[in-house]
């Protein structure tokens, strides 16, 4: 649980809900308009395909200040490592923040905890590399970086909480390749309808959402579990974001996002015992804005990752 990102969930009966091939038609041409989308960005990223490297959630967006790039974290942001056979120890370059305790150039003590239970920690004071081993059992394991902190405000007015900066990440020789999708490292989920497909801007990767997308289970839960979603509202809502997650089985959870809309927030659905091949549907009320400016017209909330948690 990332506590600075999490939302408050509600368990209840009801289900259904994530992806999608294919999305809802647009409205007709009397439909209100939404707001117009950014173009795509052209600025650099800090990982690119190839790196095995892919920055998760808890970021907020790509940064370029005195020719450095970087993404903040107020904390426990993620990054997912995919190394291959010879090369298995993921070396992060961070930086602390002002958030630590109001210091201008603090000492951080920091622990990256992996899911599959690898983790490192250390102190470090300016730009340094933090590394971590990653064992060989599984082909990808998913990073949480945690800093011990007083959270202090920011200076210069800024409103966000500033912990941390992640300024790259390397996998040494590695050429390996993550899966460039939002379910990763292990999670038995899988895509099912209502998903526009894989794309990135500003440095993070997603996928857009009319309504109704749909992820299946690949493995059955056997106990209660949660479904961890990163999500980010987008411009037909015209209300805020209440994504509901359904099972098919008359069960539902539903999360709230809390924090400014540009920034993706963790939300966690607490669901029952599933069998294999549940299908998790997600949804949400909305006024269907028309997005003028895209083809795809009704973009309701965007997804940056989905996992399984116990």
């Amino acid at each position: 649980m990332r506590k600075g990102y999490l939302s408050i969930v509600t368990a209840a009966t009801l289900a259904t809900l994530i992806a999608g091939c294919a999305q809802p038609a647009a409205t007709g041409s009397g439909a209100p308009s939404a707001s117009p989308l950014p173009l795509p960005s052209t600025d650099p990223v800090l990982t690119n395909a190839g790196d095995g490297i892919i920055i998760g959630a808890g970021w907020f967006p790509l940064e370029h200040f005195k020719g450095q790039t970087f993404h903040w974290a107020t904390n426990d942001a993620e990054v997912t490592a995919c190394p291959d056979a010879n090369d298995r120890t993921l070396a992060l370059q961070l930086e602390p923040g002002p958030g630590i305790n109001g210091s201008p150039r603090p000492t951080a003590q920091i622990t990256i905890t992996g899911n599959h239970g690898d983790a490192a920690t250390a102190r470090i004071k300016g730009s340094q590399f933090v590394k971590v081993r990653i064992g060989s059992a599984f082909p990808a394991e998913t990073f949480a970086i945690h800093a011990t902190t007083m959270n202090h405000a920011s200076p210069n007015g800024d409103k966000r909480i500033l912990n941390y900066r992640i300024l790259g990440a390397a996998l040494g020789s590695s050429i390996a390749d993550c899966k460039r999708a939002i379910v990763r490292d292990g999670s038995p989920l899988a895509l099912g309808a209502n998903w526009y497909t894989y794309e990135t801007y500003a440095g993070q990767s997603f996928r857009w959402v009319g309504n109704d997308a749909q992820l299946k289970l690949t493995a059955a839960q056997p106990k209660p579990w949660s479904l961890e979603l990163t999500v980010a509202p987008g411009p037909s809502l015209g209300e805020p974001l209440k994504l509901i997650a359904s099972d098919g089985h008359g069960h539902t959870a539903a999360a709230v996002p809390f924090g400014p809309p540009s920034v993706p927030m963790v939300l966690t659905f607490a669901l029952p015992p599933e069998p294999a091949g549940t299908t998790i549907t997600l949804s949400t009320p909305t006024k269907n804005l028309v997005v003028h400016s895209d083809p795809r017209k009704i973009l309701n909330f965007r997804v940056f990752n989905a996992e399984v948690r116990p």
